[in-house]
């Protein structure tokens, strides 16, 4: 039979810095996705304006960041309707929206009120016929943030 004794008070610290342990690794675990998420944030926006991809700017003011409730996890995004035909390109076969494209060509061509709605119908068929180039911003940025994320949660474990 082996025996042992353990005190109690040996107990109660290895309690106490696992922990203390448990807390720092949170907290670090929190900075560090607060901290790519707005890199992320930040290199979308930037990737939609070298791509000349503003307009109006809708799209690049809308992208907000959501964390979880333990701040553990983030979400990036938007909730305007477009943006996935700015991210992802649109297929041939797809109409665009007419009010949008409307708003567009008065915009960025002409203020002609006779002219708009027919460059709006020449626009509007050419990406039915054709689709439009994707011009990816967040996941580029995602993907190029993810590595230094991992190194980062990597260290913070292995200091803990």
């Amino acid at each position: 039979m082996i025996e042992g004794q353990v005190n109690s008070g040996d107990i109660q610290r290895i309690i106490t810095r696992l922990a203390r342990m448990n807390r720092n690794i949170s907290q670090g675990v929190q900075r560090e996705v607060s901290h790519s998420a707005l890199a992320i944030q930040r290199m979308a926006k930037q990737s939609l304006t070298e791509q000349g991809a503003v307009s109006t700017g809708r799209l690049r003011s809308s992208l907000g960041i959501r964390f979880t409730v333990d701040r553990l996890g983030a979400v990036i995004g938007t909730d305007v309707n477009y943006a996935p035909d700015v991210e992802q390109g649109q297929k041939p076969g797809h109409w665009p929206n007419v009010g949008d494209l409307m708003r567009w060509v008065r915009r960025k061509i002409t203020s002609d009120r006779k002219l708009i709605p027919r460059l709006t119908y020449v626009i509007g068929k050419k990406i039915h016929d054709k689709g439009t180039k994707p011009k990816p911003y967040l996941f580029p940025a995602a993907e190029k943030e993810w590595p230094l994320l991992k190194r980062n949660l990597e260290k913070i474990i292995k200091t803990s």
